[in-house]
């Protein structure tokens, strides 16, 4: 059965009637015939009665409008929750932070993060920065927030530096 099949089923069901439901349908009384005589042979059941007084669905034929009206509600949900997550940033963010960034300044970025992005999990590592950059060469963490000089081709972020000149935080990233 197809979404097409939900929809015929329905439309029957309203209008009662094969020849007014093929009218609503755009197609001819002779293709709707065809179409539910092969929905029947699919579901190996007589989905319904043809009077002169139009039609009338069999006990099988009310369950399978149950169960085609409720599977049209779940695929409705399923596009609307799919286009959802299309405009939502969600995922899974490895990040690697040095001990004393992670002390000082962690706790308020990543509360504020996680207001910004709900649907993102974070697994934070903190260590010495040497391990965290042997961590993000290894692709371990995606991002590494670390101190010191490291030889880093990939983008890079200066987050501030000693009086000296040499950086004090440096933000590696994979992307």
């Amino acid at each position: 059965m197809t979404e097409r099949d939900f929809e015929i089923l329905e439309i029957l069901n309203r209008t009662k009637n094969i020849t007014h439901a093929a009218d609503l349908l755009y197609i001819n009384q002779s293709a709707l015939s065809k179409r539910i005589i092969a929905i029947e042979e699919e579901l190996e059941v007589t989905l319904m009665v043809r009077s002169r007084q139009g039609i009338h669905f069999t006990a099988e034929g009310e369950k399978v409008l149950y169960y085609t009206q409720e599977a049209k509600k779940l695929l409705e949900l399923m596009r609307e929750d799919l286009k959802d997550s299309n405009t939502k940033i969600s995922g899974t963010l490895r990040a690697g932070i040095s001990i004393n960034y992670s002390q000082y300044n962690l706790p308020q970025i990543l509360s504020e993060y996680k207001k910004k992005f709900p649907n993102v999990t974070t697994h934070i590592t903190t260590e010495y920065s040497r391990n965290i950059f042997f961590k993000i060469t290894n692709g371990e963490v995606d991002i590494a927030i670390v101190r010191g000089e490291f030889p880093w081709n990939e983008n890079k972020i200066l987050l501030g530096k000693k009086e000296n000149g040499c950086p004090l935080i440096l933000f590696l990233s994979r992307y």
